[in-house]
């Protein structure tokens, strides 16, 4: 039986999170490709305060507003990048020509075909839906994607978004308690692993069925898609299997490992070999 299946139900809505970098857009857009299946990225514009009963309540909100818009017209809310859904949000690397951009558009999105009153929702929320992850997980099936944190941590020094500076706002919002720890620590690369330790501490309190790999979805995308629906299929797309010290060309990973040094423990709970990948990259290997 897939291991969805028991929360898969009619009109089922299956909520998303992960660390910033692990491929949840993508698996957003491989989602959009099935049928009878409509997956938003970051579509619910919260408040800055932090508020969660007021939060937990929207989100309530938008999913029945969104169930009915998407049967009744096929128009949703999402990020999107010229009314489209894409794989990526990020422009991609480019050795040497500075911070790649982030497209912040959201908007309406036509779903380009009919969907059933019992389609397949998922939605993608990241700082948010991590740090809400108790009561929503007792609302609503909640999923974490997770990404080796080393090839998370070089993305990281790419990207020109706060949490390129060891921010990051939207979990800061719901969370004081990582606001406080992150304003406390000066130095950039050690904010942003109390950042990695804060997701994956999250994380680590998921049950093992709810919590899917990067790793997993380039090697057997099939199989992987299988675990968030029965009605997986392989991806149209090619999924380009990219070797981080090509991908990330010009980052040091040294001083990276050595960072993530101290939650090499953490990280092994996902990543049963992780401190052979640290031990490689500081003696001078690839990651």
């Amino acid at each position: 039986m897939n291991a969805m299946d028991s929360v898969q139900g009619t009109g089922t809505t299956v909520l998303l999170t992960g660390l910033p970098r692990s491929g949840t857009t993508l698996v957003c857009a491989l989602l959009n490709e099935l049928a009878d299946t409509v997956a938003l990225v970051e579509p619910i514009p919260f408040q800055p305060d932090g508020d969660h009963d007021r939060a937990l309540a929207q989100i309530e909100e938008f999913i029945a507003t969104t169930r009915d818009s998407a049967v009744r017209s096929g128009a949703v809310i999402s990020r999107n990048i010229c009314g489209t859904i894409p794989g990526d949000l990020v422009s991609p690397p480019t050795a040497g020509k500075g911070l790649r951009s982030f497209h912040q558009e959201r908007g309406v999105v036509s779903l380009g075909r009919s969907v059933s009153q019992n389609f397949h929702l998922f939605i993608k929320h990241l700082g948010e839906f991590t740090a809400m992850a108790g009561p929503l997980a007792e609302r609503h099936p909640l999923m974490a994607i997770v990404r080796n944190p080393l090839h998370v941590l070089a993305s990281w020094q790419t990207i020109d978004l706060p949490i390129n500076r060891g921010h990051f706002r939207s979990a800061e919002c719901f969370s004081p308690a990582l606001a406080r720890d992150l304003a406390r620590e000066p130095v950039r690369l050690r904010r942003q692993v109390l950042l990695l330790a804060w997701l994956l501490e999250a994380y680590r309190t998921f049950p093992s069925e709810r919590i899917l790999r990067y790793e997993d979805l380039i090697r057997t995308p099939r199989a992987y898609l299988a675990r968030l629906s029965s009605r997986a299929q392989e991806p149209a797309r090619p999924l380009l299997v990219h070797a981080p010290s090509r991908r990330y060309a010009g980052i040091d990973f040294r001083p990276l490992a050595e960072a993530l040094t101290p939650i090499e423990p953490l990280a092994a709970h996902f990543y049963p070999g992780f401190g052979e990948d640290l031990a490689r990259c500081m003696g001078g290997g690839t990651p």
